[in-house]
């Protein structure tokens, strides 16, 4: 692991000094200033440590750590002055959660301990993330296969919502996207559990109830149950300044309609203006967002093709039966190298129909045509 320490200072001599006393034990960077720290910060490696001293003209260390927070989480954070007091111990702690507070001139021997302690505190930090997440998506995986064995249409849903879900965390910028992607993959959970035919707030309870109980997963849990309330009860301001939760909620709540509506045979575009033409109900500004989605992964056109011509991506638009009426496979199951095996050899055997209809995602190129010809 290449644990990498940057020092901060506006002190050139200084830094000069650390990198001679310091370069043989540690993998060393170098800023001469906090803007110079922040850049490096948002397209240089990243660090395990981040030294920084705390008056400097232009961006104090603490300045420079509360931002470091925001780009580099996991990076452990030391502030060196020669100017302590505890008033700014107190200060440097609480805006920049700082590890060690340190007073100039500090021991070359003094400083490589605390240094070591930091790179082992940043591993742990690291390593409990790491299995934090590896749990997580592993829970997440499980549940979601659980749903399309039990309810394979509901798991398509659940995958298409992802996909908006994904196109509006990316686009405002939203932090900790895998929270709003789980909840969207696990938004139809309640159908594991409740009918087919079952519809209306207890999917969103029975979710709530069965997701709440797992360490880690309550924020999800609580945007699933919340997916339902309409964008007039929640708070005006701008998304960026609302809470993951409440933004979570209204996302699954925007997405998992525009979906129904695409699926009651709307159009995209139609289906986009029909929740913009009720902004009480749903948010206009995500809601708008949607219209930015890339073509490719528009809604699915449908068709009728050979069992051998089944392509990865296409979803089945019916259910797969026998000859004798025993069903294979449930509609709206995605199209997989597995499902594709399993029905070629039914196919050999005679067992099922020669044709299937599916859901068949619409090209970038037939978009474009068909955009060209509404145009023309």
């Amino acid at each position: 692991m290449n644990d990498k320490v940057l020092l901060i200072d506006d002190d050139e001599i200084l830094l000069n000094t650390y990198e001679r006393a310091l370069g043989r034990q540690f993998s060393l960077d170098t800023a001469s200033g906090g803007p110079q720290a922040l850049e490096k910060l948002k397209s240089g490696p990243r660090y395990a440590v981040i030294l920084s001293d705390l008056r400097m003209p232009l961006m104090n260390g603490l300045e420079v750590l509360r931002h470091a927070r925001e780009l580099s989480p996991p990076s452990v954070r030391i502030i060196l002055t020669g100017n302590a007091d505890l008033r700014t111990a107190i200060d440097a702690v609480n805006e920049g959660s700082i590890f060690r507070f340190l007073e100039k001139p500090c021991r070359n021997d003094a400083l490589v301990n605390v240094l070591t302690a930091a790179i082992a505190q940043y591993r742990l930090i690291v390593a409990e993330k790491d299995l934090l997440e590896n749990t997580l998506h592993g829970t997440i995986k499980v549940l979601s296969e659980v749903l399309e064995l039990v309810n394979p249409e509901a798991s398509h849903m659940a995958s298409r919502v992802a996909t908006y879900a994904r196109h509006l965390v990316s686009f405002f910028g939203l932090k900790d996207p895998w929270q709003f992607e789980a909840a969207a993959m696990l938004s139809q959970l309640g159908s594991c559990v409740l009918s087919h035919g079952t519809h209306g707030p207890a999917h969103s309870e029975v979710a709530y109830d069965l997701l709440r109980k797992i360490p880690r997963l309550e924020t999800i849990a609580r945007m699933i149950r919340r997916q339902r309330e309409s964008f007039r009860d929640q708070p005006q301001v701008p998304i960026i300044e609302r809470d993951s939760e409440t933004v979570g909620a209204q996302i699954l709540k925007v997405s998992t309609s525009l979906e129904a509506l695409v699926r009651g045979r709307r159009s995209f575009v139609q289906a986009v203006d029909t929740l913009l033409a009720e902004p009480g109900e749903y948010d206009p500004e995500l809601t708008a967002a949607l219209r930015d989605l890339s073509v490719a992964v528009l809604p699915y056109e449908r068709k009728t093709v050979k069992t051998k011509d089944l392509t990865l991506g296409m979803v089945l638009n019916e259910d797969v039966r026998t000859t004798n009426g025993t069903l294979v496979v449930r509609q709206g199951v995605v199209v997989t190298d597995i499902l594709i095996a399993r029905l070629s050899s039914f196919h050999a055997r005679r067992a099922i129909a020669d044709s299937i209809g599916v859901l068949a995602p619409v090209s970038a190129s037939q978009d474009k045509a068909g955009q060209g010809k509404r145009t023309s």
